[in-house]
């Protein structure tokens, strides 16, 4: 959430940007912590790699890391013409998906995935949206 990250990092400007003015330097840690929540999953649940290629890419894992840039908060818009990109049973099985879970991560899983599924000629995990940190430090 950037409403107050002015707080904590010294020097933080908002940006009109998709993407932060400093390149792979503009973003803030809180993401790449393991402790955040997209990292972190019930034992019952499949991971955020297995949902995204699973559900949201529709393709084969390459088992390697991947770092989503999108929108906190649900904040974002997009037009008819980006969501007749897909077939509604596409999002049929999402809403399915989140309906019957009592796990409610895949929810935020959703929430960090809306440019992929509203792109999906441009998936982030074949071209990043935005110029990223380094993601070995990410490997297990």
């Amino acid at each position: 959430d950037t409403t107050r990250l002015g707080y904590i990092f010294p020097g933080y400007r908002k940006g009109r940007g998709r993407c932060p003015e400093k390149g792979a330097k503009g973003w803030t840690p809180w993401n790449l912590e393991p402790t955040h929540p997209h990292r972190q999953r019930a034992e019952s649940s499949r991971s955020l790699l297995d949902f995204y290629h699973e559900l949201v890419a529709r393709d084969e894992p390459d088992n390697g890391p991947l770092i989503l840039a999108y929108a906190q908060g649900a904040r974002f818009a997009v037009s008819r013409e980006r969501v007749l990109r897909r077939p509604l049973e596409y999002y049929a099985d999402l809403l399915l998906t989140v309906s019957n879970a009592l796990d409610p991560q895949e929810g935020y899983w959703i929430e960090a995935s809306w440019y992929d599924i509203f792109h999906p000629e441009a998936l982030q995990s074949q071209v990043p949206t935005c110029e990223l940190p380094a993601t070995d430090s990410l490997r297990p």
